[in-house]
């Protein structure tokens, strides 16, 4: 039978929960810092690595001067008259190409050239701007002929004059002490010897195009490391994150009852969590068996003192005293409907149960032997429509509650038939029962389902079991609507999960 559509809900669906945002998540806030932290790491590497690299390449212009300088001082010679020039080109060609970018100059002690590279062409390299010391070189910054941003090492020595020739088969080093005697610093000229400023200049360009270069792929391996690492750490992350995952579903399963106990894990920092959330749901568990029992036995003993006052009112009233066991039996009937109501509620297992899985057609086929017995007189006409295959997740009893109050409100209220169906929308079960009574106006749907309220004091009855109904569907997570039936009366839908196959 194709169920009719949910017009009206007696127990309204909880709002959607909304997504967890990034840093509302245990996994979020791992991600999130540790991005921060990588980000923050490899941006202070790049620039830590990015400082000692111009270092290094500074350093290593500064030698590449140093060896230039050693090259220009050995070729140098230096007349009687005062007249220098140098006996061999220098090992780099840059020297002789205009403006190319590697110059070098020798100064005499009033800071006037002797001698140039013919890379500067018209132009000269400026003094440098403070003393040279007395032992090694100074490396400054200056303006090179062309604008250009030049490094320049510079190197104060005194020169002697010496033999003019070189002498053969000695080495250039031997040949050039045997011409010059160098003197590193300087403590004055005298007449064997003049003080030379020697410079040796190139252009910084070269070496910040070496950095920027060195930069850009620092730049591009980083950003690739930290690819790499922001993926090992989400592998990380949820790799240690499993066993939470794990206890969540299981978890989900013990509250939908698909399972009694949660396995402990080999953590052992999770593992501790779930024993004593083991200890927790025992404890709560025996505290609910300790508050239905304890419900129970208080329903149970005011049973008996409310059926002595039912007697006394009718007692009352027989001896002539109408009114006043009119309001004794008001009261009590009042007290009975709440015992009765709490017994009921007290026998509900609810998610207790969800692990329970009861067939519907075999307790169906009992409640309706029994409400054969008591409408007899009636000739009532049941028809149900639903297959042997039915399960759901609920206890026994409490489906014994739960068709029980519905089949026999639909018996006090039907003319002739009553009908039963039930079937499988998806996750869930659904359960029909309608009557081809009078109905229930739009207006009382919600009233009836409350505790004690009778729409008609004529037809015997409480007013508890569609209020009984509602509060087992609820305990097992469902819903119930009430329509119009097509036969003319009342309609009740029921949606229950499905049980487990």
């Amino acid at each position: 039978m194709t169920p009719l559509p949910q017009q009206q809900t007696a127990s309204p669906s909880p709002p959607p929960l909304r997504r967890p945002a990034l840093l509302s998540s245990l996994k979020g806030r791992l991600l999130a810092l540790a991005a921060v932290v990588l980000g923050a790491g490899l941006l202070v590497f790049a620039v830590q690595l990015s400082a000692m690299f111009r270092q290094h390449v500074e350093r290593a212009a500064l030698t590449t001067l140093e060896h230039h300088l050693e090259q220009l001082v050995v070729s140098l010679r230096c007349d009687a008259d005062g007249h220098c020039r140098t006996d061999a080109r220098l090992a780099d060609p840059r020297f002789t190409r205009p403006l190319s970018g590697l110059y070098w100059q020798v100064n005499d002690a009033d800071g006037r050239y002797v001698a140039r590279s013919r890379s500067l062409w018209d132009a000269v390299l400026p003094p440098p701007p403070a003393p040279l010391p007395r032992q090694g070189a100074l490396h400054y910054d200056a303006t090179g002929p062309d604008g250009e941003q030049l490094l320049v090492l510079a190197r104060q020595l005194l020169i002697t004059a010496g033999h003019d020739q070189l002498t053969p088969g000695m080495s250039d080093e031997a040949n050039t002490q045997e011409r010059h005697s160098v003197h590193d610093g300087a403590n004055g000229a005298d007449n064997k010897g003049r003080l030379l400023t020697f410079m040796v200049a190139m252009n910084r360009a070269e070496l910040e195009q070496a950095v920027v270069s060195f930069r850009r792929e620092l730049v591009i391996s980083l950003l690739l490391l930290g690819v790499v690492l922001l993926v090992v750490l989400v592998i990380q992350v949820w790799l240690g994150l499993r066993p939470l995952q794990r206890i969540r579903r299981q978890i989900a399963e013990l509250r939908t009852g698909r399972r009694q106990h949660l396995d402990a894990p080999a953590v052992e920092e999770i593992r501790t969590l779930v024993e004593e959330l083991q200890a927790l749901l025992h404890s709560q568990q025996q505290h609910m068996e300790q508050a239905r029992a304890r419900a129970g036995n208080l329903a149970h003993g005011m049973k008996t003192p409310l059926a002595a006052l039912l007697t006394l009112a009718r007692d009352m009233a027989e001896r002539g005293n109408p009114e006043d066991a009119r309001a004794v039996l008001r009261h009590a009937t009042q007290l009975r409907q709440h015992v009765e109501h709490e017994l009921s509620r007290a026998r509900v297992h609810g998610h207790r149960a969800l692990h329970e899985q009861t067939r519907l057609r075999p307790v169906l086929e009992q409640l309706l032997r029994t409400l054969h017995t008591l409408h007899r007189e009636r000739s009532l006409r049941w028809q149900v429509e639903a297959t042997d295959d039915i399960c759901l997740r609920m206890a026994r009893g409490d489906l014994l509650e739960l068709l029980g109050n519905l089949l026999d409100n639909a018996a006090k209220w039907a003319r002739t038939q009553v009908r039963i169906a039930a079937g499988q929308d998806g996750d869930s079960i659904w359960l029909m029962v309608e009557d081809d009574g009078p109905g229930v106006p739009q207006a009382d749907r919600q009233r009836i389902l409350q505790r004690g309220v009778r729409l008609d004091e004529k037809v015997p009855g409480s007013g508890l079991g569609l209020a009984i109904v509602q509060e087992v569907v609820q305990a097992y997570g469902g819903t119930l609507q009430l329509d119009e039936s097509p036969l003319g009366g009342l309609q009740v839908r029921i949606t229950l999960p499905q049980a487990r196959t």
